[in-house]
């Protein structure tokens, strides 16, 4: 059995992964529009169907994921209260993105975005990761990235 399905180019990625837990390619063919065509055989659809089996058994119960919430805001309180203290000084709390801005000749908010994609790297190596995670690891680059995100927001609402 032969299945054909369109997807975008950035399905390449997914391919790769297929590739990686099944050991086979799948076979591909660009189309006309740009798009790629992808037919994937009745064992990588298998493959792929157990996966899906695995991720729908390890579902979160909404009050689990209020937790998440919940101990992911004290983290924030925590982590950004701490950096401040050593980053920032006593008038200016994005001192360090400013001091940044200047040396590369930037806005701190360019700045700041530099610093921030290296955790956007790590939690893309996150979700590409065939190992398996650890919550502690996942805390800490979901957590750094969402601090980067409120870090922006404030430079950003200083220009309002």
């Amino acid at each position: 059995m032969v299945i054909k399905c369109m997807y975008s180019l950035n399905m390449i990625v997914y391919e790769q992964k297929i590739k990686r837990r099944t050991g086979q390619y799948m076979k591909s063919e660009i189309a006309e529009n740009g798009k790629i065509r992808k037919i994937a055989t009745e064992s990588q659809l298998d493959a792929l169907a157990e996966n899906v089996r695995k991720v729908h058994s390890a579902e979160i119960e909404f009050q689990d994921f209020d937790d998440i919430v919940e101990d992911r805001i004290e983290q924030i309180r925590t982590i950004l209260s701490e950096k401040g203290r050593e980053y920032a000084t006593s008038t200016d709390r994005f001192h360090n993105f400013r001091v940044a801005a200047r040396i590369l000749d930037t806005t701190p908010e360019c700045a700041l975005l530099g610093m921030m994609i290296k955790h956007i790297v790590s939690v893309l190596d996150l979700i590409d990761s065939t190992d398996e995670l650890n919550i502690e690891m996942i805390d800490e680059k979901i957590g750094d990235t969402i601090n980067y995100l409120i870090l922006l927001e404030g430079l950003l609402r200083e220009r309002v």
